[in-house]
């Protein structure tokens, strides 16, 4: 073979490669074009599902509010007064009729876990500087989009659940619980057993009985 083929038989090979490097570089800025419409693709869902989120969202306040509505539904008492407690008051709901006073502590919780899960969990914490016979009780507002779900424990109650559950507070004094909601069956399962808790749930007797 003379130098003139071996030299054309280069430029032949030096040819197929810049073919084939032509056709890499178009397959390359196909791939980026595809990438960056599924980056912006992905970009408008994650708006849109946070969009919807805000939607959903409820604040504590709003909450607080609604569940304060409802206690004066099922009550239907005319002269009792129900509003916000202020700081000293522990922040929560304070009822008054016939000029007697009863405090609750108000905690609010949003859901955990898979959303096409049937049951309801949420997460909650009682400061143990809370737990006093000041308070007549406690009431968990559970939210899981936009429905409500009223647990109401009377001040033994929750004291003797935190003794059932042989509770002990956090480095921060606090003590947790994560309430199951299953239709109308609640447990609390933080602990090592489920401890069944369904009693709470609207339970608007047991503020009727705090003002007697």
């Amino acid at each position: 073979m003379n130098m003139e083929k071996i030299i054309l038989e280069l430029m032949g090979r030096i040819q197929l490669c810049e073919e084939r490097l032509s056709e890499a570089d178009e397959e390359i800025l196909k791939l980026k074009k595809k990438i960056l419409e599924n980056d912006e693709k992905t970009q408008i869902k994650l708006e849109e599902t946070k969009e919807k989120i805000e939607e959903k969202s409820i604040s504590r306040s709003e909450i607080r509010k609604r569940v304060i509505d409802e206690i004066k539904s099922n009550l239907k008492c005319p002269e009792l007064s129900i509003r916000v407690g202020n700081r000293e008051e522990g922040s929560g709901i304070v009822l008054s009729r016939n000029n007697k006073n009863i405090y609750y502590k108000f905690y609010y919780s949003r859901t955990y876990g898979d959303i096409t899960d049937e049951r309801v969990i949420s997460w909650s914490g009682v400061l143990q500087k809370d737990l006093k016979p000041y308070f007549s009780g406690y009431i968990f507002a559970i939210v899981r989009e936009e429905k409500i779900y009223t647990l109401i424990f009377s001040y033994n109650e929750i004291i003797r659940l935190i003794d059932e559950a042989n509770r002990e507070v956090d480095s921060k004094g606090k003590y947790h619980f994560s309430f199951q909601i299953n239709n109308k069956s609640i447990f609390e399962i933080r602990g090592t057993k489920a401890i069944d808790v369904s009693y709470s749930l609207d339970n608007y007797k047991s503020i009727a009985d705090a003002l007697a």
